[in-house]
């Protein structure tokens, strides 16, 4: 990992990291309606359980999806795989988790169903930051990058703070990094130039 990129990385955490837990909440909302039109027509939505000081996107999107009555909606959450994979599970509100050993909250595979690929399926992607070219930084991991190498059918988009979705990438970018399709803050919603 290059150092421009961990500088950068530890940042804007640290930016994130001095948000209320209110004005959080608040922006996940904000964004996700910015985006309903994007998401609300999908057959699945992958999302991801809140780690740290990332938006609790799951909260406001089951608020939303009750509020609007769309139950036809089914919503996946991420563990990883013992081979650096990352693999889609179901789960609805109430469902058990697991955390694993990072403290991230997976759902159970004994009471889950696999996520199977799908043409209707729109992903909520955590990032730390996106330029308008749709350039993200993630945690450095890049469990997201080879998940969206391996089904590129998947709509994009990121959800996070405005004043984290940049004009230009203030990291390096690499030739594995997958490009975001869409942002949304709680301002705006852009499509990113950078998507196909």
């Amino acid at each position: 990992m290059s150092y421009v990129k961990k500088t950068v990385r530890k940042n804007l955490l640290q930016k994130r990291d001095g948000l209320s837990s209110q004005t959080r909440k608040n922006i996940a909302l904000s964004a996700l309606e910015h985006s309903v039109d994007l998401w609300a027509s999908a057959g699945q939505i992958l999302c991801y359980a809140p780690y740290g000081s990332e938006l609790p996107l799951l909260e406001s999107l089951f608020h939303l999806l009750a509020t609007k009555k769309n139950q036809k909606i089914s919503v996946f959450l991420p563990r990883v795989e013992k081979d650096h994979k990352m693999s889609f599970w179901s789960f609805r509100q109430g469902d058990r988790t697991v955390v694993n050993k990072w403290g991230i909250a997976e759902p159970e595979p004994a009471k889950a169903t696999q996520w199977t690929p799908n043409l209707s399926t729109v992903a909520l992607v955590p990032a730390l930051a996106v330029d308008r070219a749709g350039n993200r930084l993630g945690y450095g991991g890049g469990f997201y990058d080879r998940f969206f190498g391996a089904n590129p059918q998947v709509l994009k988009f990121a959800l996070l703070p405005d004043d984290s979705f940049l004009d230009v990438a203030t990291w390096p970018v690499d030739e594995t990094d997958i490009f975001m399709e869409w942002v949304a803050t709680e301002k705006q919603l852009v499509r990113c130039s950078g998507a196909s």
